[in-house]
C-alpha cells in the first residue's frame, strides 16, 4: 500500500473552492501542491507551489501535471473522460477515473445506485421528442427533466407539470442526452459524506439536513432532526456505495426522505461536498482532512461531531457582510477568494456553532 506523507506532491485537478480548502490542509501538513486549472486567479491556483494552466484537452500538459504528482484528485467531477484517462495513464488518480465517469453521467450514476440495491426515482432515458413523450407517458406528471451531464445547482433541469412544459424543454434533449425522472414528494433532503480508504472499512460523517432556495444549497443543519434509525440507514447506504464503486477518497451521497421514512438516493459526488462544510469547525477532523488522508493512504481521522452546527452559504454580495459575521464568536467564517461576487455565486460559507459536546 502506497502512503504519501509530508513533502509529497498532491495534484488537484480544478481550481475551485473545494480544491482551495483541500490545499489549505495539505499545506498545513507540509505537502507540496500542484493545481491544474484554466485561470491563474482561481481560488486553489493562488495557493499552489506550481500551477499548470491549460485546457483539459491539452494532453501534453495533462501528462506533465500527472508525472509531477505523487497522487492526484479532482475537485469537481466534470473533467472530460479523455483527460481522466490521460491522468490515470501517467499517474495515480484517486478516486479512479471510473468513479468520476459514473458520477458525471446521470444514466451511469442511477444504474450504479440501483445495482448496489438502493432506490432512485423512477426514470427514463431521453434522446428525442418521441422518447421524451414516451417517458412522460410512463412516469406521469409532475416529473423533472435533467441533462445527463453538467448539471449542478439546478442548472440543466426543469420541472414538468404537463405536455406544454415538456415541449418547452426541447432545447435540453436537442443539446444532448437527458433523463426524465418522476418527482419524489419528499419531506427533507439528507446528505452523507463517506470516506473510502485503500485499506479498512469506509466510515461516514453524520447526515446533514439540507435546505435549498432556487435549487442552490443555502443551509445544512446538524443534527438533522430525523430519527437515529434513519440516520444510521443513510450512513449504511453511503458506506455500501463507497464499497460498490471502490472509492478511494470521499463520496457525498444526497438522499430524499419521504413521509414514510423511505430513503431515495438522488445524486453522488466523489469529492468533498458543500453540505459537508459544517465538518470544518464542528468535527474532530474535517471532510478536507479526511479527503487528504484517504487519497494519501493515511489512517482515517476522527469523524465525531463536537458541536451542533448550521452551515450557511454566502452567495454573491453576501460575502461583503464579513465584518458583521466575524464579530459573532459562535460563527466561523470561510471566504473562497473569488474575485467577482456575482448573484447566486458561492463566495464563502459560515458555520454557526451552538451546543458543545464533551
Amino acid at each position: 500500500m502506497s502512503v504519501f506523507g509530508p513533502s509529497a506532491t498532491l495534484g488537484i485537478v480544478g481550481g475551485g473552492q473545494l480544491g482551495r480548502m483541500l490545499a489549505l490542509v495539505a499545506l498545513d501538513w507540509g505537502y507540496r501542491v500542484h493545481v491544474l486549472c484554466q485561470h491563474k486567479d482561481e481560488p486553489a491556483a493562488c495557493l499552489a507551489h506550481r500551477c499548470f494552466l491549460a485546457d483539459f484537452t491539452d494532453e501534453a500538459t495533462l501528462r506533465a501535471f500527472a508525472e509531477s504528482c505523487a497522487v492526484m484528485t479532482c475537485e469537481f467531477e466534470h473533467v472530460p473522460a479523455t483527460a481522466l484517462h490521460v491522468l490515470e495513464a501517467h499517474g495515480l488518480l484517486r478516486p479512479k477515473a471510473s468513479v468520476m465517469l459514473c458520477a458525471q453521467n446521470r444514466h451511469a450514476e442511477k444504474q450504479a445506485i440501483q445495482e448496489a440495491g438502493f432506490l432512485v426515482a423512477p426514470w427514463q432515458k431521453v434522446t428525442d421528442e418521441k422518447s421524451a413523450r414516451d417517458a412522460c407517458q410512463v412516469l406521469g406528471y409532475p416529473s423533472i427533466i435533467k441533462t445527463a451531464r453538467m448539471g449542478y445547482d439546478g442548472k440543466g433541469q426543469r420541472r414538468l407539470d404537463n405536455d406544454n412544459d415538456l415541449m418547452a424543454s426541447a432545447a435540453l434533449w436537442q443539446a444532448g442526452t437527458c433523463i426524465i425522472e418522476k418527482k419524489i414528494d419528499f419531506v427533507c433532503e439528507l446528505s452523507v459524506v463517506a470516506c473510502g480508504s485503500v485499506a479498512g472499512a469506509p466510515l461516514c460523517y453524520e447526515p446533514s439536513r439540507n435546505v435549498h432556495e432556487s435549487h442552490i444549497l443555502r443551509r445544512s443543519h446538524v443534527p438533522s432532526g430525523v430519527s437515529v434509525a434513519l440516520c444510521q440507514q443513510a450512513q449504511r447506504i453511503a458506506r455500501q456505495l463507497v464499497q460498490h464503486l471502490e472509492v478511494v477518497g470521499l463520496l457525498a451521497v444526497e438522499m430524499f426522505v419521504t413521509q414514510d421514512e423511505t430513503l431515495w438516493v438522488n445524486e453522488l459526488a466523489p469529492r468533498a461536498h458543500n453540505s459537508g462544510h459544517w465538518t470544518m469547525d464542528a468535527c474532530v477532523s474535517s471532510q478536507f482532512e479526511q479527503w487528504l488522508r484517504m487519497i494519501c493512504g493515511l489512517p482515517s481521522g476522527d469523524v465525531r461531531r463536537l458541536y451542533d452546527v448550521t452551515m450557511q452559504n454566502l452567495l454573491g454580495e453576501e460575502v461583503h457582510r464579513f465584518l458583521d459575521d466575524v464579530s459573532h464568536k459562535e460563527k466561523r467564517v470561510h471566504i473562497y477568494g473569488k474575485t467577482q461576487a456575482r448573484a447566486q455565486r458561492k463566495m464563502g460559507h459560515v458555520n454557526v456553532l451552538s451546543k458543545r459536546y464533551p
